[in-house]
């Protein structure tokens, strides 16, 4: 079992910021790789689901993320980015990869399953798939509207029309039956609800637009 698995007590590193935790993971200390685990797996996971659409791939997305943050930790930049958007930026994009090989390989498709207790309202997973990305980046990943376009490549214009136009849909089809999803992004949608999505919009007008 990975030393992230296990339980543990509270981290002496829990109050530290992002630079002094990154600086300890550079130093070699384990626990400053769990304290990370912590503070920003299960959302990380999350982003995964939303963007592979397949367990295994974000689970295995995830992982690796973090297995980069240990043997690499003085390359991340904390500059520009918080170091949950510098890991999901590499989550996002090993996902993303994932996704891509997947769909170019005959007979690899994710399973789909009906979520016996829909949401009342709908989430990220009904949007497309650019739309989805963006707002996935920015609600879960701590992207701006720049390093989420950037991500996804597009150039800002257009990610600006492809966040207004999401919005839009989701204020269309909110309170309609949610239909069949994939188990990956049937479980995120639970999560993130497009009164959820709204609210952190308005909180982050400002770094999004």
């Amino acid at each position: 079992m990975s030393i992230l698995a296990r339980g543990r007590t509270t981290s002496a590193l829990a109050a530290v910021d992002d630079a002094a935790l990154l600086a300890a993971v550079a130093a070699l200390s384990v626990e400053a790789v769990e304290e990370t685990y912590d503070r920003h797996a299960t959302t990380l996971c999350n982003l995964a689901l939303l963007i592979a659409d397949d367990p295994e791939l974000a689970t295995d997305a995830v992982a690796r993320a973090f297995i980069a943050l240990w043997r690499a930790p003085t390359s991340i930049c904390l500059e520009e980015q918080s170091l949950r958007a510098v890991l999901a930026g590499e989550v996002y994009t090993r996902c993303a990869q994932a996704r891509e090989t997947r769909e170019r390989t005959p007979g690899q498709r994710a399973k789909t399953y009906r979520d016996p207790q829909p949401p009342d309202r709908v989430a990220l997973t009904l949007l497309p798939r650019s739309q989805r990305d963006l707002l996935a980046l920015i609600l879960l990943g701590e992207h701006n509207r720049c390093q989420a376009a950037r991500r996804v490549g597009l150039n800002e214009a257009t990610a600006a029309k492809m966040i207004m136009g999401a919005l839009r849909t989701i204020r269309q089809v909110e309170g309609k039956p949610r239909p069949s999803v994939t188990a990956a992004t049937g479980r995120a949608g639970a999560l993130v609800s497009s009164m959820t999505l709204r609210r952190s919009m308005t909180h982050r007008r400002e770094s999004i637009f």
